[in-house]
Formats: C-alpha cells, structure tokens, sequence
C-alpha cells in the first residue's frame, strides 16, 4: 500500500504466560552483619551478598545458606534479616555552615556493630554552593556521592546506598549555608548487635517481611528448627503461593524428627505447602587465606533443597522432582547423620524428606520427595510445587484480561479460555500434565455455566482449569526371570 494510508496487521499473539525461573526464588530470613531491618533484599550472587549484607558470621548460617544455594545452582535470593531486640545504629549528626551551625544532616548506618566501621567526610563540590559525601568502609572509600546542591540531594542519594542512609534535618539557615560543613573522614558511633538476645520473634518479624507481592518460591529461615517459627514460614507460604522449606533438627534419632513433623502439621492450616528436611549437609569450608585449613561447613538442609528447586526451574517445569538424578549436590561432602531402613521408611511416611549418600555411585541425593500433607491428593511435593507455579501463571495471564471488555459476542472469553489452554498445553507436551492426549489432561471451562449474566454485570471474568498432574516414581519395582538355555523367553 503506497503512503499515506493505514496498514493493519492481524496475527496470533502468544499466551500471556510466566518465566517458570520465579519458581526458583529463596525467600532466606537470617542475621547478616550489616543490612536493612523490615525490608526486601534481593541478592544475586555471593559478592552482591558481601556488599549489601557484609562478611560471614560465626554466630549466623544466613552467609552459607546463600553460598551453598549459589553453588548448587541457585540465582536469586530475596533476603529478609533480622537482629537483636536491642541492636542500634551507628550514626553521625553533620552541621551545616553558619556562624553558629545548626544541625542539617543526620547518618545512619544499618542497625549493627557493623557500623561503627564506617566513616563519612565532606568535601566542597566542583560547582560552588555544592558538597560532595563520601563513605568509607575499613577506611576505604566505598560510595560517593552525586555533587549535591543542598541537604535534600544528599538524602535522595543515600536511598541508594549499601551502607548509610541520610536524612535531612531541616536546618534553619538560610541556603546555601545550611549545607553540611566540610569534615575529614569520621566515625558512625554507637551501632550494637544484640546478636545474644534474638529470640523466635525478630525471626518470626523477619518472615512478615515477605509480602504476596513478591512472587512464588522457597521460604525458610536458615537453620531454625523451632516449631514457632516454621508456623510462621508456614503461614507465609500459604498466603503467599509459595513453599515452605523446614529444617529439622540435627539428629540421629529419627523419632525426634517425625514428632516435629507432626507437630509442625498440627499447627498448619494446610501441611500440603511445606516439607520438613534432614539431615544437615557438610561443605568445604570458606578459604581464609592462612596456612591452617578450617573445618567443613555444616549447612540446613534448606538451603540445599532451594538451590536444587531452582535449579530443576531454570530447564523444567516444577512437576520435575529436584530429587534423586535431579536431586545431586554436587558440591557436598556429606551428610552430617545416615539412618536405617526402618528409619528412613518412617521418615519419609511422616513426610520428612531425607538426604543421602546413595549408594553405587549415586553421590549425595535429595531421596526423597513428599510434603507434609494428610492429604493423599497432596503428598508428591512436585505436585505441589506445581500448583504453585500453575497458581502463578494463571495470576499473571489473568492480568493481560484486567479491564478487558466482556463482549457480548464472546470475544473476551474466548481469548481468555485460549490463553490459559495454551499455557495448559505447553505444560501437558512437557509431560506434567497426565493423559495421552490434551484432552484427556486439562480441561477449561469458560461457558455460560460459569460466565453468567449475573457475573458478567458484575464486571467478573470467570474460568474453571481442571487438571490431571503426572506423579512422581517414588518406588521402582523390577523382576528378573531366569529360563534354561533349552527353554524359548516367552513372548
């Protein structure tokens, strides 16, 4: 068509569909040496870790929780911390430049000891009437910030920042004098930890941090095996769509740990959206750049199992089971307890998923694959999992039909019932949907049984998804049938 004029082109426009990689997400709440308390940290490697969260600690297993997720496959953390009742902020207060300087900025560093290691300066700006702030770490420079005009630049500057946080103070002098007076490098003081006081409520606190906003995934709070808190990460699971990962204790003695899970499922309202894990996984230890070696790591198996789910995520749908084959550690040394047959078999009836050290080579497995659930409907974790990702999916593809007219041809719901059975489909040709044909797995429903005239005036948009998941192999039985040479093998 020769211009001017209108050119319209009509095609197929794919599925609204989710990235099956938000599966993977470790939602981690632990204590880190520095950080925001009550706030979302999204961590992407182990130097993003060190930067946003600080060094290891021995009194925490947060910094190996992230390492060994990270090692095992793992891409995305989103971080919740907490410290003790009591810890404080380091700070500075800065004057500004009148003859008799009033107070303009005030510096905070995240609550923790931590930051009594920070210092803070002011220099004039290249531009008169402007400052620039710097922040030092271990007297390094390690943030600069923008040439700022007036106190508020500073403030707007230091959201971003990984160390300090800055507030302006409102000083009464007039501008540019209420600009912060130059200052050599100074000391953030009176920052405390607290680490001995923390109790099952900062970590439960730290838990509510993780809002439904933010998506599906693994929650646990690293190494805790109170059944306090698993509660909370229970009850954050099931609000939120995702799974909860519970540790066990540290023990040999399998009783003990098919009682936590009973307990644990007592108090869920639904045992189906969370498993309990054991043993505990050794690791090499961190390098410390001396001649003596320190001792392996000991890890919660949680952040094993989360690595390996994400892992699973990044190639296959959550139906695939992240154990055995596709439950390797690959990094581990070992497990810290081994346990009978007559233990394992009860572990795994209670819904305790089991790490091993498999035998003819297998290597160290998750072997085991079951949620806490009651529910025989819900018991294959994979299953579960897969809600959860179905449940996420079928969010986001109902988002591309807000506000959408509801036609009285059909048009709208039509489109709605082929977005969602395409996105159906692509999980039943991936195998996680069970039946020979689509047919035969899925179903959707849109009709005028469920898209009434009274729903339709009431602005609503309704669909019916019935699926069949496939179930995971969790025995394989073989027979091996011996004949005489003299005698034909039956056909």
């Amino acid at each position: 068509m020769t211009a001017p004029g209108v050119t319209v082109t009509v095609s197929n426009a794919p599925a609204p569909s989710a990235n099956p990689g938000d599966t993977g997400t470790y939602f981690l709440i632990g204590a880190s040496q520095r950080g925001p308390v009550g706030s979302v940290i999204e961590i992407d490697s182990m130097a993003d870790f060190a930067t946003k969260l600080g060094a290891r600690l021995s009194t925490s297993l947060a910094y190996d929780c992230a390492d060994i997720f990270f090692r095992e496959g793992g891409s995305r953390i989103l971080f919740s911390r907490y410290t003790g009742p009591a810890a404080a902020k380091a700070t500075l207060t800065l004057v500004d430049r009148a003859g008799s300087p009033l107070n303009t900025l005030r510096v905070d560093a995240t609550p923790g000891s931590d930051g009594n290691n920070i210092k803070v300066s002011v220099a004039n700006g290249s531009v008169a009437n402007t400052f620039v702030i710097s922040v030092l770490y271990n007297n390094v420079v390690v943030e600069t910030s923008t040439l700022c005009g007036a106190p508020a630049d500073a403030a707007a500057w230091s959201t971003k920042s990984n160390y300090v946080t800055i507030t302006d103070l409102a000083s009464a002098t007039a501008a540019p004098n209420n600009n912060p007076a130059v200052i050599s490098a100074t000391a953030l003081t009176g920052g405390s930890d607290d680490i001995s006081n923390i109790t099952d409520t900062q970590k439960v606190n730290a838990v509510a941090v993780f809002t439904g906003d933010l998506g599906p995934g693994q929650i646990s709070v690293s190494g805790s095996t109170s059944s306090t808190v698993h509660a909370a990460v229970y009850a954050n699971a099931i609000a939120n769509n995702r799974v909860a990962l519970l540790d066990a204790t540290d023990t040999a003695t399998a009783s003990t740990i098919t009682a936590l899970a009973a307990t644990d499922q007592a108090a869920a309202s639904d045992a189906s959206y969370g498993t309990l894990l054991a043993p505990w996984v050794t690791y090499p230890p961190v390098a410390t750049g001396t001649a003596v070696v320190p001792p392996p790591r000991t890890v919660p198996p949680s952040a094993c199992v989360a690595a390996l789910m994400a892992r699973n995520d990044g190639v296959n749908d959550a139906n695939r089971a992240a154990a055995g084959q596709n439950g390797l550690l690959t990094a581990a040394l070992g497990v810290t307890r081994t346990y009978v047959d007559s233990d394992l078999d009860a572990l795994n009836t209670a819904g305790v998923c089991v790490i091993r050290n498999v035998t003819n080579g297998g290597g160290i497995q998750l072997y085991g694959y079951r949620s806490l659930s009651l529910d025989p409907n819900w018991v294959d974790l994979a299953n579960v999992r897969f809600r959860m990702q179905l449940v996420f999916e079928g969010q986001t593809i109902g988002q591309g039909f807000m506000f959408a007219q509801i036609d009285g041809q059909g048009h709208t719901i039509a489109a709605f019932n082929g977005a969602l059975a395409a996105n159906l489909a692509g999980h039943w040709a991936a195998g996680s949907l069970y039946g020979a044909t689509a047919d035969q797995a899925f179903a959707v429903n849109t009709d005028a049984t469920v898209n009434t005239p009274t729903t339709i005036a009431n602005r609503e948009l309704h669909a019916v998804q019935s699926v069949k998941m496939s179930p995971s192999a969790e025995h394989v039985f073989e027979t091996i049938v011996r004949y005489p040479v003299t005698t034909p093998l039956a056909a």
